[in-house]
């Protein structure tokens, strides 16, 4: 039977009030249609799972030129699950022109759609992106400001040393010290770690020893 006589049948199945079977029905569509196959997320009432984004995004080979309507539009969906999986898709296919978009989701009320919006903008890096994540910090709950030490961990750019030595000494959380004292050796700053790990006060140089991989 040829693809397209089975789709009036698995488009049926997308409103089934059995998950596994909407979910099978979702991943049949892009699994035919590609990006096409999407079109369900315009109307999605429920929330699309971490698993089920894994599945439609793994099955998405390429983006066709006419899918700006539908990305703003997901990007902008109330359904926080839509979002997330688009910023998700945004950052598979490197999507730059997104970029001023994805930054205005770092305003998101959800701190897992702003998360994401971290990420996604990550992988779209350019050269506001540090200044832009260090903008946002102080104001953010303690794992959106993780994820933010986490990007600059993967970007290593020298904009973010200072920002960092700042955490480093100052800021009240010990995981977010740990990450900063971590990414400055990825930074190349043993030396400045080195001098830390023996000048500063408690709890900070056992901190940066842990960092050093030095045995306390």
């Amino acid at each position: 039977m040829r693809s397209e006589d089975v789709l009036p049948q698995i488009q049926d199945s997308l409103t089934s009030p059995n998950q596994v079977v909407y979910q099978e029905a979702q991943y049949s569509m892009v699994a035919l249609q590609g990006f096409n196959g999407l079109f369900f997320l315009n109307n999605l009432p429920h929330i699309l799972s971490d698993w089920q984004q894994m599945r439609l995004l793994d099955s998405l080979k390429s983006i066709p030129a006419d899918s700006a309507a539908s990305i703003s539009s997901w990007l902008q969906s109330d359904n926080e699950s839509i979002r997330i999986f688009c910023l998700r898709l945004i950052r598979k296919f490197q999507l730059l022109e997104y970029y001023s978009d994805v930054e205005i989701i770092l305003s998101h009320p959800a701190p897992k759609v702003r998360i994401q919006a971290i990420k996604t903008l990550q992988a779209l890096e350019n050269d506001c992106t540090i200044n832009q994540l260090i903008a946002v910090f102080e104001n953010e709950e303690l794992n959106v400001q993780k994820e933010i030490i986490k990007v600059f961990k993967i970007a290593k750019s020298k904009q973010s040393e200072a920002f960092l030595k700042l955490q480093l000494c100052n800021h009240s959380s010990t995981k977010i010290k740990l990450l900063a004292a971590e990414t400055l050796m990825d930074l190349g700053e043993k030396v400045y770690l080195h001098h830390l790990a023996c000048t500063a006060p408690e709890p900070i140089s056992h901190i940066v020893k842990h960092a050093l991989q030095e045995k306390i």
